[in-house]
């Protein structure tokens, strides 16, 4: 309901630096509550997904994601065992991470989740898995084998009988017709 000029007169006095620090953290405060509430969300989508296995797998890809989304899982799931593998976790807290994830569970024991980012795509053994959920796709699709490869290993002539595959589950858009994404895992699964 303003006027040309008096938007003008509001927008023409200089910020002082005190008010451009307050602003700053209000920005990154608020950034940090929409980041909170988009988190919340994928957590409530993969529920289904988390409650109907015993032992997940979770590939993140690239970026922060699977370091945000284990803080998240953790602080909502206090009793299931949520581990992390990302370029951020040591060598040592990576193998623990993996052994504790792959270890045998207890008769009514806790899920397992493992929550990983593009650096367990290649050279680790997931294939206890009883579910793998893809929330990005690599774009090549050599990446993408390898990932699968991961958990759906080959498991011997003794355990073959034994063995079922992981159920495989990607997080996409709403409308799959209007994502690229969308369009890249169809050309992978069809191509």
């Amino acid at each position: 309901g303003l006027s040309n000029p008096e938007r003008e007169l509001l927008a023409a006095p200089e910020v002082l630096g005190a008010e451009a620090v307050a602003l700053g953290r209000l920005e990154a405060h608020l950034a940090a509550e929409d980041a909170g509430r988009d988190m919340d969300g994928l957590v409530n989508a993969i529920l289904p997904m988390l409650r109907s296995s015993k032992r997940a797998v979770i590939f993140c890809g690239p970026g922060r994601l699977a370091s945000d989304l284990t803080a998240r899982l953790q602080a909502r799931f206090a009793r299931v065992r949520i581990r992390e593998l990302t370029r951020q976790t040591d060598s040592a807290t990576a193998e623990a991470a993996v052994l504790e994830w792959s270890s045998r569970p207890e008769p009514g024991g806790p899920r397992q989740v493992l929550v990983v980012d593009e650096s367990a795509e290649d050279g680790l053994n997931l294939q206890l898995a009883d579910a793998v959920l893809h929330l990005r796709l690599p774009w090549s699709p050599n990446q993408f084998e390898q990932r699968l490869g991961r958990v759906d290993r080959y498991p011997g002539p003794a355990a073959a009988t034994a063995a079922t595959p992981a159920q495989q589950f990607l997080m996409g858009n709403h409308d799959p017709d209007d994502s690229f994404t969308d369009a890249w895992a169809s050309l992978l699964e069809t191509g």
